[in-house]
């Protein structure tokens, strides 16, 4: 084996991420009616910093800016009847949309000289959520 400096390289990579969340429950009617309600955010900005020795990339090494990026948005809502002293029953749903831009997970099948990605579909989506449900409390 033999070293050389050259040929050498090392990643940095760095996530930031904001994140903010807040829920509330409100009586409607005391002891009978209810609503709950969350709302959820979060944004994920990745940054991959590469950098290698000039065998290795002539002009130096490119950064990977589309490293870890997802954002996620989620609202969620419940309306609860107690009907009677130990019963309720409620209805609710959820909205989720979630956004993922990933140089890594996107359309990277084959990364030489040494790594096979499987390529799984982790693509953006929208989803609507619906409940109902029925609980006993003792």
């Amino acid at each position: 084996l033999v070293f050389d400096p050259a040929s050498n390289w090392s990643s940095r990579v760095d996530d930031k991420v904001d994140s903010i969340g807040a829920g509330a429950n409100f009586t409607l009617v005391p002891e009978k009616w209810f609503l709950d309600i969350f709302y959820r955010y979060q944004k994920v900005d990745g940054n991959n910093a590469i950098e290698a020795g000039t065998n290795l990339r002539p002009d130096g090494a490119e950064d990977i800016p589309d490293f870890d990026d997802t954002q996620i948005n989620f609202v969620s809502a419940q309306v609860r009847c107690k009907f009677a002293t130990a019963w309720t029953i409620g209805i609710g749903g959820f909205w989720e949309e979630y956004t993922l831009v990933d140089s890594q997970t996107g359309q990277v099948l084959n990364y030489m000289p040494g790594s096979f990605f499987i390529n799984a579909n982790n693509g953006d989506y929208q989803a609507w959520v619906g409940w109902a449900n029925l609980s006993y409390a003792f």
